[in-house]
């Protein structure tokens, strides 16, 4: 009768407690995953997860967020496996200047997780993509996978690993700051039961190197990082990865410039894509949709930094430097009369006050006090009668004076004189010239005498 008393607690304790495994699967169930055309479903992340949703936070959201770039994720384990000697936070100071995601960066420390990632790059892709499109639904199935090892009594604290609990939230945490233990096991004995036939979680076999450890967990020697040497962690509260305060030395863009992160939330960024097409249509419509552009450079301008508004000034609009722009011009006002102090000194000011606008008096339309500064109104004048141009009078022809010849004189031509006599008789002088001889008159004109 004892025995038979004993079997029967035992087997409802067997009952009661697949009771409430059943519940709690039920209720993990319940909570709303995406149910948009296109979506992974419940099953299909469960599958993909089970691998690794018992890594340690800090690794498992960079490994998810290293996924969503299948082809640097290849590149980085190629290096890896070209340079074995390169451990830990020393390998990801080797591969610092390659043009990766920081993510994929950070991978390059554990060469085994990488070496995964690239001999499954089919589960990889997959993985990312389910990441992209459906992060919240992502962090569901995790703490779901985690709560089916924690109740079959397999997930428990150790040397290599600290679990603590926030509610129904489930966190792992490396028990140093500056060493991590990648932990391998079997998922489909540490979760239980599986509750999905017709879909097995993702299995590969050990790596070498790894020894039993308890709760049906495989452990290594610890790689050691370093002290802040993640950025990415799980926001479990609103089921999101969040990058934290500290920013290792690796976490920069292609330009060795920081990146800017806004409200603590990690952004998938497509130029680290390189051109790897989209499988899943609603990360396709997302990042390589027509709006996809548009998003991105959105998302850019809020991750910008935030720079202090310009003060408002009255000076001039033209000035683009405020420490060299010039004084506002005040233009004078010509209605404006200077006061009886001001006229004695001689000047006006700089910028008049306001004038009243002038009130309307009885003065005739164009009537101008004297002494007064008001501009003269417009009066119209009568028509005066047109103006007659007289023609030009003809310009007096002045004729130049007559041309004045001067005769030129001839030289003198001296005749060589003879050699003088005494006795010789001085040459006759010639005759003057009234002495001359008349020409004879022409021929038909008498002589008048």
């Amino acid at each position: 009768m004892k025995i038979l008393a004993r079997l029967a607690v035992s087997t409802c304790m067997a009952l009661a407690m697949a009771a409430a495994h059943a519940q709690s699967y039920e209720e993990a169930s319940a909570a709303p995953y995406s149910a948009v055309q296109g979506a992974y479903t419940e099953q299909d992340l469960d599958q993909m997860l089970a691998p690794i949703a018992l890594y340690p936070d800090e690794l498992l959201s960079q490994v998810l967020m290293a996924a969503t770039y299948p082809l640097e994720v290849v590149q980085a384990a190629r290096w890896s496996r070209a340079h074995p000697e390169a451990q830990g936070e020393d390998a990801v100071a080797a591969v610092d200047g390659e043009d990766w995601d920081p993510s994929v960066k950070s991978l390059v420390a554990f060469p085994n997780v990488l070496a995964m990632m690239n001999e499954q790059l089919d589960w990889t892709q997959r993985l990312g993509e389910a990441f992209l499109a459906q992060e919240p639904d992502v962090t569901r199935s995790v703490q779901k996978l985690r709560r089916a090892a924690y109740d079959e009594g397999n997930l428990a604290s150790t040397d290599e690993m600290v679990v603590s609990r926030d509610g129904a939230d489930i966190a792992l945490d490396s028990p140093s700051p500056e060493s991590v233990y990648v932990p391998y096991y079997d998922p489909r004995v540490v979760y239980g039961p599986w509750w999905w036939p017709d879909a097995s979680p993702v299995y590969w076999a050990p790596w070498p190197g790894y020894y039993v450890g308890g709760y049906g967990f495989a452990w290594s020697v610890p790689i050691v990082v370093g002290t802040n040497f993640f950025f990415g962690d799980f926001d479990w509260r609103r089921h999101h990865v969040r990058v934290g305060d500290t920013r290792p030395f690796y976490f920069h863009d292609r330009n060795h410039r920081p990146i800017f992160v806004r409200n603590h939330e990690w952004r998938h960024d497509p130029h680290h894509r390189r051109d790897v097409p989209y499988r899943n249509p609603i990360a396709r419509r997302d990042f390589a949709g027509p709006s996809a552009g548009n998003a991105r450079r959105d998302e850019r301008l809020r991750n910008r930094p935030q720079q202090a508004a310009p003060q408002p000034s009255n000076a001039n609009p033209m000035a683009r430097n405020p420490r060299y722009e010039r004084p506002a011009y005040v233009q004078p006002n010509p209605m404006a009369r200077p006061a009886p102090q001001q006229q004695q000194q001689g000047f006006f000011p700089a910028q008049p006050q306001p004038q009243q606008a002038p009130q309307r008096s009885a003065e005739p339309r164009g009537f101008v006090p004297n002494g007064g500064t008001r501009a003269p109104r417009y009066v119209p004048q009568a028509p005066q009668p047109p103006v007659v141009q007289q023609p030009l009078a003809r310009p007096q022809v002045i004729a130049p004076h007559p041309q004045i010849v001067v005769p030129q004189q001839h030289p003198q031509v001296v005749a060589p004189q003879a050699p003088q006599n005494a006795l010789a008789r001085p040459p006759a002088r010639p005759a003057p010239a009234q002495a001359q001889e008349r020409p004879a008159p022409p021929e038909g004109r008498g002589d008048r005498r």
